[in-house]
């Protein structure tokens, strides 16, 4: 949850860029606790349901909590309420990061409103994207992710909260469609890594022969090795067809991690 919202305050990455070389600079984010909302609208009770709705999840009903956790819903943390410059006190987190945030900001920017707008406007253009586990569904009144009121407000479990997230953005920032992937395991970094999208968005392979992974392949002619022992990244299956003279096409199953060769 640290790195979304470094990710809305920073000035870095805008236009997928950092601020100094201008090199590509994409941000990968995994499964947070709570998010940072970019309005103060959150999702309606139909969007948080204390069952597991799984990965399907999908949620396009917001409304303004108004009187909810007496006022203090969309506090920084939770939102960016109180980002005015001298909305909060020296030292304080939320005055800490008012401060940060108008440091890279025109300043003639002070209000709350336009500074909720900058920073939403600013990281519609930055090269963001996140990674859910279709497990990651304990309850959060059980489990280890935040249980504050303005964290309920969000979601019941992780990936209940992740997928409402998606539709926020959505919803508040024009054209935009965010990028995320879901993988098959539970609030687990190790099968985060080794999930396709993660290794293809940060570690970009030019492999050999294959543009495209189909799941389905045609023309693959005899199988010649199986891989079933454990979760394998697609990554991996790939890199092994590539170290094979006789291996000309590969089957990947992204729930299983197993793969075949052809």
């Amino acid at each position: 949850q640290f790195l979304l919202r470094w990710v809305v305050m920073s000035p870095e990455g805008e236009n997928g860029k950092t601020r100094f070389g201008g090199l590509d600079m994409r941000v990968i984010i995994g499964s947070p606790s709570t998010v940072l909302y970019l309005t103060e609208d959150r999702p309606k009770a139909v969007c948080r349901p204390d069952e597991d709705k799984g990965r399907y999840h999908k949620c396009d009903a917001f409304y303004t909590p108004s009187h909810s956790c007496d006022g203090q819903w969309d506090k920084y943390g939770f939102g960016l309420s109180g980002l005015y410059k001298g909305g909060g006190s020296e030292g304080s987190i939320r005055g800490s990061a008012g401060d940060y945030a108008h440091s890279y900001l025109e300043s003639d920017i002070t209000k709350g409103a336009e500074t909720a707008k900058a920073l939403r406007d600013r990281f519609a253009t930055k090269d963001v994207r996140f990674v859910f586990g279709a497990k990651d569904t304990r309850h959060c009144l059980h489990s280890v992710c935040s249980a504050d009121c303005g964290a309920m407000l969000q979601g019941t479990n992780r990936l209940q909260r992740g997928l409402n997230y998606m539709g926020h953005l959505r919803a508040v920032l024009p054209n935009y469609e965010p990028k995320y992937s879901i993988f098959y395991g539970g609030h687990n970094n190790y099968l985060a890594f080794l999930s396709h999208d993660w290794i293809t968005w940060a570690l970009p392979y030019n492999h050999r022969r294959f543009g495209v992974l189909d799941r389905v392949v045609k023309n693959e002619g005899h199988k010649e090795k199986g891989y079933k022992s454990r979760y394998y990244a697609a990554f991996e299956c790939m890199k092994k067809c590539d170290d094979r003279s006789d291996c000309h096409s590969f089957t990947y199953n992204p729930v299983s991690g197993h793969c075949d060769l052809f």
